[in-house]
This record gives structure tokens, sequence and C-alpha cells, in this order.
């Protein structure tokens, strides 16, 4: 796995801000049913979408992680404004947390999603195989409060 850079406080409160506006954390489920084991798997991912290719770029030189080029968002769910193209930046598992980490002192929105990320993460193991059922059912608590929270409308909830 690639680590992430560290950010200087600077960029750390800029990007903070605009992940705030522009950014996602999400925890998506995972069916292994052709693998062996048949347990669900679980994936944490910190992105960042928008028009802007420059400011995405930037963001893949400052920190690492991926950059994806440009969209096109009429194939995809996803729309941008007026259908402009958009372009991604984005970390998953262990570099998400470890992103998150840094920004996490400076996040007014998204520090309860961030919170939700890092007790994922307590449950992160150099282990291969099926998880144990107690793992599964925290993942899955864990996932479902996130989509709570990822929910689109108004929150009672956005500063700390």
């Amino acid at each position: 796995m690639k680590e992430i850079n560290e950010i200087s406080t600077n960029d750390a409160i800029y990007i903070a801000g605009l992940f705030d506006g522009e950014g996602c954390i999400s925890l998506t489920k995972c069916s292994r049913i052709k693998e062996r084991y048949k347990t669900p798997t679980f994936t944490l991912r910190a992105r960042i979408r928008m028009t802007d290719s420059n400011i995405i770029n930037w963001l893949y030189i400052t920190i690492g992680g991926n950059y994806y080029g440009e969209r096109n968002p009429t194939s995809r769910r996803i729309k941008s404004p007026n259908g402009k193209p958009y372009f991604e930046w984005g970390v998953a598992g262990r570099n998400a947390i470890e992103f998150l980490k840094q920004i996490y002192p400076y996040l007014k929105v998204k520090h309860l999603q961030a919170e939700i990320a890092f007790k994922f993460g307590n449950t992160i193991k150099y282990c291969y195989g099926k998880l144990p059922n107690d793992i599964v059912n925290q993942r899955a608590k864990l996932r479902s409060e996130m989509i709570s929270l990822n929910h689109r409308g108004l929150s009672t909830i956005t500063t700390k």
C-alpha cells in the first residue's frame, strides 16, 4: 500500500474546508459470494469530486492517493452542475484514515463521519479469511450510521 503524504497545517485547514464542501466519506459493503469465505467486506473511502481539475491535481500532488481523470457526468448517476465533466481525487482504507486524521481538527461539517471512519479503522486487522461475526456486525452498524449521516438534506448537527 502506497503511503500518503504528511500535509502542512495550512494545507490541512484549506483541504478540510474543501472537503467539508465537496468531499465525501463512504463505507461500502460488498459480498464475497464467489470467494471461499463468503463474508462481506467493507471499504472506507474519502474523496473529492469537482469540475476544477487544477484543484484535484493539486490534491493528488500534495497528499498522494488516487487521481481520476475527466469523467463524463452523463454516463454516471452522479451529475455535475450544468452537465460539466468532473474530476476526482480519493483515498481508501488505511490511507483514508490517515488522511482524515490530518484534517479532522479543522472539519466543521464532516467530523461525525470522520469519527465513524476512525471507529471502522479500529476493526481493520492484518488478517485474511472469514471475519468474526462481531466484527461484521460492528462494521455493518458503522456503515448504517455513515449512510444516515450522509443522507442528503438538512442536518441538525453541522458543527463541533
